[in-house]
């Protein structure tokens, strides 16, 4: 994602609350928007699939607990800052590739006889960020958790995508992620090969399992491709 996800949503309070002075503080809005965010995926998973919700209204109980939170209670207001809120993260101005994507994908689909998929917790939103990113092209399927109703870790993801693909063996099947348990070990747990990738400092307990297979790019990725 682009910039502070706190500073937008302080930036779109100001425009329907006040934009005259700052009435939020960025940060602040940062650490309750992560802790919020943890609470409602723990109380209503998978953007509320299962209460047969709209993602809409899943973010709209996000937006309207970290804005009560801070103190503003007017549900008006909040429902205008979440309506925008939700608009503004279908944009590709909120979100940017890494430096080597386009070229990892471009060399990837040029020189190598396989098929690249996204396997993503995620709602509705992400075929239309992928497609003005101008990257959906490079991908034979693309698979979001609130769609097949089913969330990573769950199997379901990885069988899916597997069964979508042409039926491919797991061991066929090479999964890149960032976190550690819904991604590289979901992976694993489903027969996959994995990698994870961590563009960062490493963590140290990571560091120390040397059966972790870590990439610091998507460029290592193509090495396990030859």
């Amino acid at each position: 994602m682009r910039g502070s996800v706190g500073k937008h949503y302080v930036n779109v309070a100001n425009k329907y609350y006040g934009a005259t002075k700052q009435l939020f503080d960025a940060e602040q809005t940062e650490k309750i928007f992560v802790k919020t965010y943890a609470e409602v995926v723990r109380q209503r998973p998978n953007f509320g699939y299962s209460e047969g919700i709209s993602s809409e209204d899943w973010w709209h109980d996000v937006v309207q607990k970290v804005f009560s939170s801070l103190g503003l209670h007017d549900y008006g207001i909040i429902r205008s800052i979440s309506n925008q809120l939700y608009s503004d993260y279908c944009c590709k101005e909120k979100y940017e590739l890494y430096p080597e994507v386009r070229d990892v994908l471009c060399n990837l689909k040029q020189n190598y006889d396989i098929k690249l998929g996204i396997i993503s917790n995620f709602d509705e939103r992400l075929e239309l960020i992928l497609e003005q990113l101008e990257i959906r092209n490079f991908f034979d399927l693309v698979l979001c958790s609130r769609i097949i109703g089913a969330a990573k870790p769950a199997s379901t993801m990885f069988t899916t995508a597997l069964a979508l693909s042409g039926g491919h063996k797991p061991s066929e099947a090479l999964h890149i992620g960032d976190h550690i348990d819904l991604d590289y070990n979901a992976a694993r747990n489903a027969g996959f090969n994995a990698l994870l990738i961590r563009r960062k400092e490493i963590e140290e307990s990571l560091r120390q399992k040397s059966a972790i297979r870590i990439i610091a790019s998507l460029e290592q990725a193509i090495d396990f491709c030859n």
